[in-house]
């Protein structure tokens, strides 16, 4: 009896893993479609790489939250919503952290990690893009922080 139930917690956590890895990959997709548009304007030849990345995104999203509302939160909208709420949050308040902390600290991070001209290119990107990941960021959070409560108030 007690390894069934082992069984199923470990085969909920990781369907539970793998759902979370999926609508964070497709978050996470948001923030290069939001970036290509600026370069999309710039080159021609790419006008329809920002929709490619939107649609797996959304789709990577979609799949993530189905699975979540199927398998894991036995079917209960509000669950469900108090779940994505959360997800949406962690990746939000990790945006706001890195611009709190200041693209130097991004920048360091890089420069030790890979070399000073990757830091160069890094900083350049930066200056330009970070106005608009850092409303990504708070567009993340504020919609995260909205979803986990609503899903907590909603009654089953």
């Amino acid at each position: 009896m007690a390894n069934g139930k082992k069984r199923r917690f470990v085969k909920r956590r990781v369907i539970d893993i793998s759902s979370s890895i999926l609508y964070l990959l497709g978050l996470s997709g948001i923030i290069p479609f939001a970036l290509s548009i600026d370069i999309n304007s710039r080159l021609e030849n790419l006008s329809l790489a920002p929709v490619y990345i939107i649609v797996i995104s959304l789709l990577l999203m979609a799949s993530g939250i189905y699975i979540q509302y199927k398998f894991l939160r036995d079917k209960k909208i509000g669950r469900t919503i108090a779940s994505i709420g959360r997800m949406t949050l962690i990746p939000g308040l990790a945006i706001i952290l890195f611009m709190i902390f200041g693209t130097e600290f991004l920048i360091n991070f890089v420069e030790k990690m890979f070399n000073p001209t990757g830091a160069q290119v890094l900083s350049e990107y930066i200056n330009t893009t970070v106005p608009r990941v850092l409303f990504i960021g708070i567009f993340y959070a504020s919609v995260g922080t909205a979803l986990f409560f609503l899903g907590r108030q909603i009654k089953e």
